[in-house]
């Protein structure tokens, strides 16, 4: 009879943090050379946002938060599987002009003009693009469904979809009455589109 240890890869660690004078946070990773680690923040412990990509290069990874400690932050270090991956839109409903924000791991800061996107399979414009954090604007159109975003190296959809608003606006004409007492008012409603 043969009996086998399987081994697990070590856990990412965040080690000897540092407050920074400016108020920001500095730390180092350690973690398998071989591996892609993500750097999340949180102020809850329940929602977590990607703020640092850190490639597979070595073992100690250094890592710095220039954010000013306002509240209590707290890191996390995780291992990553490379290409890309949406995490979180916000907000998940919308309509045509407002600002999406998507969190994920996006790897190269190339800057917004070599990203695609699209709402529901419209074309929207991406407003900036950096490692862990692209924001885009609704489009004129946008139809209910995935937000998809590409670049020269992949694509990928959001897990769950885009809710379009449409704003309607009508224009209400009294009936009856004393039309000099009735005066006419213009009424703008959002309501949702789903294809």
């Amino acid at each position: 009879m043969v009996i086998g240890v399987v081994g697990f890869a070590q856990a990412p660690r965040l080690r000897r943090p540092k407050l920074l004078s400016s108020g920001g946070v500095e730390a180092t990773l350690e973690g398998s050379s071989d591996r892609i680690h993500r750097v999340d923040v949180s102020t809850n412990l329940i929602e977590w946002s990607p703020i640092q990509i850190l490639g597979a290069t070595n073992p100690i990874k250094a890592f710095r938060d220039p954010s000013p400690q306002t509240a209590a932050r707290f890191y996390r270090a995780v291992e990553i599987p490379p290409g890309l991956r949406i995490l979180r839109v916000s907000p998940r409903v919308g309509q045509s002009g407002d600002v999406v924000a998507i969190d994920g791991h996006f790897f190269v800061n190339t800057g917004a003009p070599t990203w695609r996107a699209s709402v529901g399979g419209v074309d929207a414009e991406v407003l900036s693009a950096g490692p862990t954090h692209i924001e885009i604007r609704v489009p004129e159109g946008a139809r209910t469904g995935p937000i998809q975003l590409g670049d020269r190296f992949g694509s990928v959809s959001s897990p769950q979809d885009f809710t379009a608003l449409e704003t309607v606006t009508a224009r209400i004409e009294p009936q009856l009455g004393d039309p000099s007492k009735l005066a006419p008012r213009a009424f703008t409603s959002v309501c949702g589109f789903d294809g």
